[in-house]
Protein backbone atom coordinates (compact mmCIF):
# COMPACT_ATOMS: atom_id res chain seq x y z
CA UNK A 1 0.00 0.00 0.00
CA UNK A 2 1.22 3.31 -1.16
CA UNK A 3 1.70 6.33 1.40
CA UNK A 4 -0.76 8.39 -0.55
CA UNK A 5 -3.81 5.70 -0.08
CA UNK A 6 -3.22 5.85 3.74
CA UNK A 7 -6.09 7.26 5.99
CA UNK A 8 -5.31 9.56 8.29
CA UNK A 9 -5.66 7.25 10.77
CA UNK A 10 -2.70 4.84 9.23
CA UNK A 11 -0.30 7.87 9.39
CA UNK A 12 -0.87 8.54 12.95
CA UNK A 13 -1.08 4.73 13.86
CA UNK A 14 2.57 4.73 11.47
CA UNK A 15 4.07 8.04 13.45
CA UNK A 16 3.31 6.50 17.01
CA UNK A 17 5.06 3.52 16.04
CA UNK A 18 7.99 5.00 14.80
CA UNK A 19 8.07 7.73 17.51
CA UNK A 20 7.73 4.16 20.04
CA UNK A 21 10.92 2.83 18.53
CA UNK A 22 12.68 6.30 18.42
CA UNK A 23 12.45 6.46 22.32
CA UNK A 24 13.68 2.69 22.54
CA UNK A 25 16.35 3.96 20.55
CA UNK A 26 16.40 2.13 17.24
CA UNK A 27 18.56 3.66 15.36
CA UNK A 28 16.42 3.04 11.89
CA UNK A 29 13.70 5.26 14.06
CA UNK A 30 16.33 8.05 14.67
CA UNK A 31 16.64 8.20 11.27
CA UNK A 32 13.41 8.23 10.14
CA UNK A 33 12.68 11.62 12.64
CA UNK A 34 13.08 15.06 11.53
CA UNK A 35 13.60 17.91 14.29
CA UNK A 36 10.56 19.63 14.75
CA UNK A 37 10.21 23.48 12.91
CA UNK A 38 11.67 26.28 15.05
CA UNK A 39 8.54 27.13 16.09
CA UNK A 40 7.61 24.30 18.17
CA UNK A 41 8.28 24.06 21.77
CA UNK A 42 7.32 20.78 24.58
CA UNK A 43 4.33 21.55 25.77
CA UNK A 44 5.56 21.81 29.31
CA UNK A 45 7.59 25.24 28.22
CA UNK A 46 4.76 26.90 25.95
CA UNK A 47 3.72 28.81 29.22
CA UNK A 48 6.66 30.86 28.94
CA UNK A 49 6.16 31.72 25.00
CA UNK A 50 4.75 34.71 26.38
CA UNK A 51 7.45 36.75 27.81
CA UNK A 52 4.88 38.66 29.87
CA UNK A 53 4.73 35.52 31.90
CA UNK A 54 8.32 35.24 32.77
CA UNK A 55 8.94 37.45 35.84
CA UNK A 56 12.43 39.63 35.77
CA UNK A 57 13.89 42.61 37.84
CA UNK A 58 12.36 45.58 35.50
CA UNK A 59 10.66 47.73 36.33
CA UNK A 60 11.96 48.90 39.13
CA UNK A 61 10.11 50.91 41.86
CA UNK A 62 11.62 53.61 43.06
CA UNK A 63 11.82 55.46 46.52
CA UNK A 64 9.27 57.86 46.70
CA UNK A 65 11.36 61.58 48.07
CA UNK A 66 9.96 61.20 51.51
CA UNK A 67 10.61 57.51 52.23
CA UNK A 68 13.21 56.75 55.35
CA UNK A 69 17.39 57.17 54.79
CA UNK A 70 17.69 53.41 55.01
CA UNK A 71 15.62 52.67 52.26
CA UNK A 72 16.66 51.56 48.91
CA UNK A 73 16.47 53.67 46.06
CA UNK A 74 14.96 51.19 43.78
CA UNK A 75 13.72 47.74 44.09
CA UNK A 76 12.45 45.02 41.04
CA UNK A 77 8.57 45.42 41.25
CA UNK A 78 8.42 41.65 42.55
CA UNK A 79 10.42 42.26 45.21
CA UNK A 80 8.41 45.89 46.23
CA UNK A 81 5.28 43.87 46.02
CA UNK A 82 6.48 40.90 48.39
CA UNK A 83 7.89 42.98 51.01
CA UNK A 84 5.11 45.76 50.78
CA UNK A 85 2.09 42.37 51.57
CA UNK A 86 5.23 40.99 53.91
CA UNK A 87 4.62 44.64 55.94
CA UNK A 88 1.52 44.68 56.51
CA UNK A 89 0.28 40.69 56.70
CA UNK A 90 -0.22 39.87 60.40
CA UNK A 91 1.12 35.72 59.36
CA UNK A 92 1.57 33.36 57.22
CA UNK A 93 -2.32 32.61 56.05
CA UNK A 94 -2.84 36.05 56.13
CA UNK A 95 -3.45 37.91 53.27
CA UNK A 96 -3.25 34.50 50.76
CA UNK A 97 -5.35 35.71 48.09
CA UNK A 98 -2.77 38.85 47.51
CA UNK A 99 0.19 36.34 48.36
CA UNK A 100 -1.25 33.51 45.41
CA UNK A 101 -1.69 36.38 42.81
CA UNK A 102 1.24 38.74 42.79
CA UNK A 103 2.69 37.35 39.91
CA UNK A 104 -0.99 38.38 38.36
CA UNK A 105 -0.62 41.91 39.42
CA UNK A 106 2.62 42.01 38.40
CA UNK A 107 2.13 41.05 35.05
CA UNK A 108 -0.75 43.66 35.11
CA UNK A 109 1.14 46.29 36.26
CA UNK A 110 3.95 45.60 33.22
CA UNK A 111 1.49 45.46 30.63
CA UNK A 112 -0.33 49.00 32.59
CA UNK A 113 3.76 50.94 31.83
CA UNK A 114 3.75 52.43 28.35
CA UNK A 115 7.10 53.06 27.85
CA UNK A 116 10.44 53.63 29.76
CA UNK A 117 9.09 57.01 31.82
CA UNK A 118 8.45 56.72 35.20
CA UNK A 119 4.90 56.61 36.49
CA UNK A 120 2.69 57.24 39.34
CA UNK A 121 3.20 53.92 41.28
CA UNK A 122 0.24 54.88 43.88
CA UNK A 123 -2.39 55.75 41.10
CA UNK A 124 -1.49 52.50 39.19
CA UNK A 125 -1.31 50.35 42.30
CA UNK A 126 -4.62 51.37 43.20
CA UNK A 127 -5.56 50.42 39.51
CA UNK A 128 -3.85 47.34 39.66
CA UNK A 129 -5.72 46.34 42.73
CA UNK A 130 -9.19 47.48 41.68
CA UNK A 131 -8.13 44.96 38.21
CA UNK A 132 -7.22 41.97 40.85
CA UNK A 133 -10.35 42.44 42.28
CA UNK A 134 -12.50 42.77 39.33
CA UNK A 135 -10.25 39.51 38.05
CA UNK A 136 -10.92 37.32 40.74
CA UNK A 137 -14.64 38.00 41.53
CA UNK A 138 -14.28 38.52 45.17
CA UNK A 139 -17.04 39.55 47.43
CA UNK A 140 -17.26 42.65 48.95
CA UNK A 141 -16.37 41.22 52.38
CA UNK A 142 -13.10 39.59 50.88
CA UNK A 143 -11.86 42.38 49.45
Amino acid sequence: MSTASQSPQDDRGVTLDVLRRFHYGEPVACAATAAPPAGIVPALLHPYRDSAAIRYAYPLYLAPADAPADAPLAAPLSAHLTQSVEAFALGEDSARILRDNLAWLERHLRKALSGPDPADAPALFAEGAQALQAHLGLRDDAR
